[in-house]
């Protein structure tokens, strides 16, 4: 917590990438809390949405299979969900993800990550990547 309150202190209009990076899970987190209807809790759709951000990572070549799997067990120790039962429309979620407060010059950026402690903010993910890791929440 005096990590956060540290960062958030020296940049507290989020202008550098430092601060965005507190922003982990919390792109699509948002997008699931709103078009959810608030169903979810804020921390819960923050874990639904570092899951995702792990999972879009490996996709895009920059975590190893093994890493988005300590990630999930790790939200599963701390009895966090890493499935949306009830997942809102994909349309719906795209659309609240591009209003978001981290959304510059009309590009939504995620926070991802590299490897183990080391995140990056991306505004080039495409959109079928971003979509196929929200559905690889959704119950089988």
């Amino acid at each position: 917590m005096r990590f956060k309150a540290d960062v958030v202190r020296e940049d507290p209009r989020e202008q550098t990438d430092r601060r965005v990076l507190l922003n982990f899970g919390h792109t699509l987190g948002h997008a699931i809390e709103r078009c959810g209807e608030y169903r979810y809790r804020h921390g819960e759709c923050v874990a639904l949405g570092m899951l995702v951000a792990c999972r879009l990572s490996h996709s895009l070549g920059l975590l190893s299979a093994t890493d988005v799997d300590r990630a999930e067990a790790a939200l599963r120790r701390f009895e966090l969900p890493t499935v949306l039962e009830h997942p809102p429309e994909w349309s719906d979620v795209l659309a609240r993800m591009r209003i978001d407060k981290k959304v510059r010059q009309n590009k939504v950026r995620f926070v991802l990550i590299n490897a183990v402690a080391q995140p990056l903010v991306r505004d080039d993910v495409p959109e079928s990547a971003v979509k196929a890791a929200y559905e690889s929440l959704f119950p089988s």
